[in-house]
């Protein structure tokens, strides 16, 4: 059961766009699961909802653990920075108080 999360939001003209970069390119080694809510890159022990906003691409990560959380919050900002870059794309985390199990 999920225990430690995080999110991040995004502020960008083209968060589709961002989100099926990220999916398409995070797909070829990990599992990625379209549902109603957005996209979820499952990586491990936790995983990261991407959510598109009309101005925004909104991330939320959830794990196991501390150092699962950190794993997915780097692993999907690191790529989203890089396919970013150009825009000038910053993902600054937020934590959430730890869930209960």
């Amino acid at each position: 059961m999920t225990a430690f999360t995080s999110a991040a939001r995004v502020v960008t003209d083209a968060p589709a766009r961002y989100a099926t970069q990220l999916t398409a390119h995070l797909g070829h080694k990990l599992t990625v699961e379209a549902g109603p809510e957005g996209d979820r890159i499952i990586l491990g022990a936790g995983s990261c909802l991407l959510r598109v906003e009309p101005d925004a691409l909104t991330l939320e990560a959830a794990a196991a653990d501390e150092a699962a959380l950190a794993r997915v919050q780097q692993v999907v900002g690191d790529h989203l920075e890089r396919f970013g870059r150009r825009a000038g794309l910053t993902v600054h985390w937020v934590a959430a108080p730890a869930q209960p199990r």
